[in-house]
């Protein structure tokens, strides 16, 4: 029997709804979702995108610079006061100041220098422009610090870069050092064919170290060693070079000495001591004076020839002495004379000069028949004769004579 028609819709909706809940559990159909929290999901989705997408830029490191200098120390010499020339002198001193650009930073830097009393420092420029080929590079834009003191001591120079609201600072430390040399005495006084000595004491301060090297320069002009050495007058220092350490001072010893026919009168030296850029210079004076000249003592004679006789003299004076012409005469009063001279150029006018040393001996060749420019006979020529005395005479450089008699 046919089943009626209202039963077959409802298995119809039954078969339908079964197959629903089907379908629901194999492709997790879910109930629909409200329209406001759809939109409330889209919303943290784009946010949380957004925020992945400027975060880097809050991580990054910001746009900077360095400033450092190099060396990070300096010397320097103090001087009395400073003036715009002072920070060019050998005294003063420099270092290089970098200023780098770090995480692309491009921009005017302003430098500033801070010293403290006692040292000052100078900029050779205020400011610093770091472009755009420093800040794709990380490049560094230079410039120089000078330093100069004015007193002894240790101290720190502040060097301030500032560009907007970054700043940034070094410091470069000054050590003020100085050479102390004293001479004593400074004033000296000498006689001819002697030497004195002055002591020469240096002394660090505030730890100075280094070579030091020491000259002795005479401020006169010196006579040609050709004409005559015996007329120089000069110093020598028992050493020319110290070794500045830890010991606190060192002497050396500077000795003036004067020629023996060195002219009277005064004489000064610069004694120069440098190290590295540290210079002194002081000057000593001295004054030499004639040295007594003493009659040579005879020693001895002998007659080579009948025109020729030779003297032995012994000098007992202080300082050498030249004789510069003989005289001999017999007892008729007939003279025979020669000149002497030191150099060679001059023998075919004179002969050769005649030095007896302090506490030496010498001797002297007494001719009767001399044959120079200079030389001659007053009155008649005459020989050495035996039974016979002879008077000679001696004449110094100093127009001094001393007179002698020979007996053949």
């Amino acid at each position: 029997m046919d089943k009626p028609a209202y039963q077959h819709a409802t298995e119809s909706i039954r078969l339908d709804s079964k197959r629903y809940e089907l379908l629901r559990e194999r492709h997790f159909l879910r109930t629909p979702v409200p329209l406001w929290l759809f939109i409330t999901g889209l919303l943290i989705i784009s946010a949380v995108s957004a925020g992945f997408s400027i975060l880097p830029r809050f991580l990054a490191p910001k746009p900077d610079f360095a400033i450092y200098v190099s060396p990070s120390s300096a010397i320097v010499r103090p001087e009395p006061s400073l003036n715009s020339l002072s920070f060019s002198d050998l005294n003063a001193s420099g270092a290089l100041v970098n200023v780098k650009s770090l995480n692309g930073f491009a921009g005017v830097v302003s430098l500033s220098v801070y010293s403290p009393s006692g040292v000052q420092g100078k900029l050779e420029e205020s400011t610093i422009l770091l472009g755009s080929d420093a800040a794709l590079f990380s490049l560094n834009a230079t410039t120089i610090v000078r330093v100069a003191a004015t007193t002894l001591g240790n101290y720190s120079v502040t060097l301030l870069a500032t560009s907007g609201s970054l700043s940034h600072s070094a410091t470069l430390g000054v050590a003020s050092q100085d050479l102390k040399v004293q001479i004593n005495p400074t004033s000296l006084s000498i006689v001819q064919g002697s030497s004195t000595t002055s002591m020469i004491a240096v002394s660090r301060l505030n730890g100075f170290t280094g070579n030091l090297s020491l000259t002795a320069r005479p401020l006169f002009t010196e006579p040609s060693p050709q004409y005559y050495p015996r007329e120089e007058v000069n110093a020598s220092l028992s050493t020319t070079s110290l070794l500045i350490s830890s010991s606190s001072s060192s002497s050396v010893a500077l000795e003036i000495k004067a020629g023996d026919f060195a002219r009277p009168g005064n004489y000064n030296f610069s004694i120069v001591a440098i190290s590295g850029k540290f210079s002194t210079n002081q000057r000593v004076s001295v004054s030499v004076t004639l040295s007594p000249e003493l009659a040579p003592v005879p020693m001895g004679y002998s007659f080579n020839s009948g025109t020729n006789a030779t003297v032995v003299l012994r000098n007992q004076g202080p300082a050498a002495i030249q004789i510069s012409s003989y005289t001999v005469t017999d007892s008729a009063g007939d003279t025979s004379f020669a000149c002497l001279v030191p150099f060679e150029g001059a023998l075919l006018l004179c002969y050769g000069l005649v030095i007896v040393d302090s506490g030496s001996t010498g001797t002297i060749n007494v001719l009767t028949n001399p044959v120079c420019d200079g030389c001659g006979v007053h009155g008649n020529p005459f020989s050495y004769m035996t039974g016979q005395s002879y008077t000679v005479t001696l004449t110094t450089t100093r127009q001094n004579t001393f007179s002698l008699t020979i007996t053949r």
